[in-house]
């Protein structure tokens, strides 16, 4: 988690507004054990066999882009230069 909150930190920021995106269940343990909500895309490197039937999954990034719209609709966004 190290990684992350360096970024909280270079943003500002704490985890209470973030969603960590990710393909693997690295990520989904970075996104457990910084207390970031989190969405997996099915098409990248999670090991086979690793059960993510438990989590908000999307097959396409429109997919997510879609998921993250109808519920955070005027949601600010940030760039880290």
């Amino acid at each position: 988690p190290d990684l992350m909150n360096r970024v909280f930190g270079k943003l500002e920021c704490d985890s209470s507004g973030a969603i960590l995106i990710g393909d693997s269940e690295v990520d989904h343990a970075l996104a457990e054990n910084t207390g970031v909500p989190f969405l997996f895309v099915n098409y990248g490197y999670a090991a086979e066999g690793w059960d993510s039937s438990n989590l908000n999954r999307f097959d396409r990034f429109a997919d997510v882009v879609g998921w993250l719209t109808s519920r955070y609709p005027a949601a600010p966004v940030r760039h880290v230069a």
